[in-house]
């Protein structure tokens, strides 16, 4: 059977679904933007770096002036931003396994030896990293673990806090999805637990409006902003200032908030009918990571050749990330899939379950 060119279904994590912005809203915000005479602050217009300060303060608790905000292009800019600002080409950075790879592809291009931290276990984090050698920075999602799902507890964010300031060590925070959480608390930020320690909380539009904005922020600790200045003036600004100005607006007249509560009602029902579905797959033994966030992990039997469900699946139009893909090191784990489920709408969702039904190797326990 030959694969289609584009799959019908993309159930990868990543996606977000356009539908949901209302459409008068975001037209109406791209009327603020205005010609520029000279080009943006490096670290970000103004009025955006006012709204997402005020942001944080409200929905993630953490209290920040404008000053340390610093405006990006993408997650992955952050880091290459912190590495050159705290010269951490030749060093060590820490980060989580399984996790996100496209960070350590990022790591590797710019010299600096990223360093793999079991995190299957949170609880076995803090051990870790008392036993191994000294690090620069560790790089942490503690709200929703990519890929994993779980959250450190407010203990544990304390403990690891205390080990970098002890150690001089920076952690950098990334809440990626961090506004979509299901019948649990929202938590406070580690950043917000301890706003002066070495902890760079780095937050994004991706999840929440649209990975095409490419624009990411940092809030930075004030021991830490001169060197990121510096750094972020030698790069010079690298988001258009009509986007920005246009954010800054849509933040400010409210409506990122109004669309974040739509957006996790919608996203509610759709992981709801993802959950409903998998749990009819005799392949899956075990669901992960459901509380928060627009992914749910589906560990498989043991004896299920994930590489081979990937390939039926993609044969069938459906596109699946393989779990063993997020590892980079010497974790151990059950077969699994990482499945995004804010893409499509409920109906969509439950044909492309349908189709995966059909897979063999899903079909076998």
């Amino acid at each position: 059977m030959d694969q289609p060119a584009v799959p019908t279904f993309d159930l990868r994590p990543g996606r977000v679904d356009p539908k949901l912005l209302s459409s008068g809203a975001w037209r109406k915000i791209w009327r603020h933007a205005t010609p520029s005479a000279t080009a943006a602050d490096p670290c970000g217009v103004a009025d955006l770096r006012h709204a997402l300060a005020d942001y944080l303060s409200f929905a993630r608790g953490l209290k920040c002036s404008a000053d340390e905000i610093i405006v990006c292009a993408g997650t992955a800019e952050t880091v290459r931003l912190l590495s050159a600002a705290l010269n951490w080409p030749g060093r060590r950075v820490g980060v989580e396994n399984p996790g996100y790879a496209a960070i350590r592809n990022v790591l590797h291009r710019i010299a600096v030896e990223w360093v793999p931290i079991n995190a299957t276990d949170p609880a076995t984090i803090s051990e870790q990293l008392e036993s191994m050698p000294p690090l620069s920075g560790l790089y942490l999602t503690p709200n929703h673990q990519y890929p994993l799902g779980h959250r450190l507890d407010e203990a544990l964010r304390r403990t690891l806090i205390d080990w970098a300031d002890r150690t001089d060590t920076v952690i950098v925070e990334d809440d990626y999805d961090g506004e979509f959480y299901f019948g649990i608390a929202p938590s406070t930020s580690m950043a917000g637990l301890s706003p002066t320690s070495n902890v760079v909380f780095v937050g994004a539009m991706s999840k929440v409006l649209d990975p095409g904005l490419r624009l990411a922020f940092m809030r930075v600790p004030p021991q830490l902003l001169n060197a990121v200045h510096r750094a972020r003036d030698d790069f010079g600004p690298t988001v258009p200032t009509a986007i920005q100005q246009g954010i800054a607006a849509f933040i400010a007249s409210g409506e990122l908030s109004r669309h974040i509560a739509r957006a996790r009602r919608t996203y509610a029902d759709r992981r709801r009918a993802m959950l409903q579905e998998l749990r009819t797959l005799p392949a899956v033994k075990n669901l992960v990571g459901i509380e928060a966030g627009l992914h749910v992990v589906a560990e498989l039997a043991p004896t299920v050749d994930v590489v081979k469900v990937i390939s039926e699946a993609l044969q069938r139009g459906i596109a699946l990330e393989n779990l063993d893909d997020l590892r980079c090191g010497p974790t151990s784990g059950p077969p699994g899939l990482v499945l995004g489920y804010s893409g499509y709408p409920v109906a969509g969702l439950r044909r492309a379950m349908a189709v995966l039904r059909e897979c063999p190797e899903l079909g076998s326990s």
